[in-house]
């Protein structure tokens, strides 16, 4: 495999795994059609989901999913855990289960094209539950202020030695100029005119949840004890995501030595300085293979992990209970005339700017000067918090 082929093979993986990549446009290479596979089964009772695709290009916008494969897992017991296809490249298990301590569990893939795949029989390495969540202000080496996020984690189980993180992130936003009145035009021909409705929608205080997109890892191989505390995230001070509330939900995977060492690789890969710079090793071996050629290459690692999850919450005010953030848009109000023109045919500027929708009614402009309109407006992303996010309170969300 030369060297471009290499360098578009393991951004393509990244880009389907994590989509942590921004992608390159690099003409003239020759394609390599490799199954991708992203298979975790961990001890959680549920169905669980594994996701086929294809290597792409990198000037390709869509990824290539696996259509119309048979997906199974057989543990050690010899019980098939079949999987059906719910969307396209997307396989969840018919019915739910989980992984058991002591079990190995292999996943099988057929392909339509007759191809056949399996990966090495996998189990649970160990078992660590987290225990805490902790917050912290912290100043990085580049002078950067902010708060810490730490996971602890505590155990006496000499196997606990690698760790692999997710997070999901949810915040709260709060428009400031939110009203409940809209204008709404009666008359766009001369003479103009508008009227005051009542908003049939909330949109003060909105929530948006963002997923980690990077690989996480930890080891606790040079320590005594298989003790975790480790920073799952760093917030600078004055981020918008934590101007008011902030909750983080951090998922934590026991992995075992391969796994770890593979997602590492991967990690190297994703952080460094670019697709062709010096950093470039042979292709990254994982644990699913082709039964019927050894040309054909698998990228990815099947998972057998235990599972522990705890959430977090803080308000900014908790930690910094002087402090304020800016919002994220300069919200600079309008006064438009109703009417304007010194001769017909008139037009109404107002209605205009109100029929595109990029500013909303926030008040009346009680002294208006000869160049200004009677009502104050404001940018939409200033008055309906909808543009950043929904205003649905998640079910877990608490105040």
């Amino acid at each position: 495999m030369n060297f471009r082929i290499k360098a578009y093979i393991y951004i393509s993986v990244l880009l389907t795994f994590f989509s942590c990549i921004e992608p390159i446009d690099i003409k003239e290479i020759n394609y390599e059609n490799y199954l991708v596979v992203e298979a975790n089964l961990t001890d959680q009772l549920k169905k669980h989901t594994i996701k086929l695709s294809r290597s792409f290009m990198l000037n390709d916008s869509i990824p290539k999913y696996e259509s119309n494969a048979n997906v199974k897992i057989i543990d050690s017991n010899e019980n098939t855990y079949t999987f059906s296809e719910v969307e396209e490249g997307v396989y969840e298990s018919d019915d739910i289960f989980k992984a058991e301590l002591n079990n190995t569990y292999t996943l099988h893939i057929n392909t339509s094209d007759g191809n056949e795949y399996s990966s090495t029989p996998e189990k649970i390495s160990g078992i660590n539950e987290i225990d805490d969540i902790t917050i912290g202000k912290s100043i990085t080496p580049e002078n950067i202020e902010g708060l810490k996020i730490n996971v602890i984690s505590n155990t006496e189980d000499v196997n606990s030695l690698y760790y692999r993180y997710e997070f999901n992130e949810t915040y709260k936003i709060v428009a400031p100029y939110w009203t409940q009145f809209e204008l709404v035009p009666v008359s766009r021909e001369y003479p103009f005119s508008v009227t005051f409705e009542v908003k049939d929608y909330l949109a003060k205080e909105c929530y948006q949840t963002q997923k980690s997109n990077t690989i996480i890892q930890t080891e606790t191989t040079g320590l005594d004890k298989n003790n975790v505390n480790f920073t799952i995230r760093f917030l600078e001070k004055n981020d918008f995501i934590i101007s008011h509330r902030y909750s983080i939900l951090v998922k934590q995977y026991v992995q075992s030595a391969n796994a770890y060492r593979y997602f590492k690789t991967l990690k190297k890969l994703s952080v460094s300085q670019g697709a062709f710079t010096q950093n470039q090793p042979g292709f990254i071996p994982g644990n699913i293979t082709n039964n019927k050629t050894s040309d054909d290459k698998v990228l990815g690692f099947f998972e057998v992990t235990s599972y522990s999850e705890k959430r977090f919450f803080f308000n900014y005010l908790d930690m910094y209970p002087d402090g304020s953030i800016d919002y994220i848009s300069n919200c600079d109000f309008i006064k438009p005339k109703m009417v304007s023109g010194f001769m017909p045919p008139f037009n109404s500027p107002l209605i205009a700017i109100i029929d595109r929708g990029e500013y909303l009614y926030y008040k009346i402009n009680v002294e208006p000067t000869a160049i200004e309109g009677p009502y104050i407006l404001v940018p939409k992303i200033c008055g309906d918090c909808r543009i950043l996010g929904s205003n649905v309170k998640p079910s877990f969300w608490i105040d």
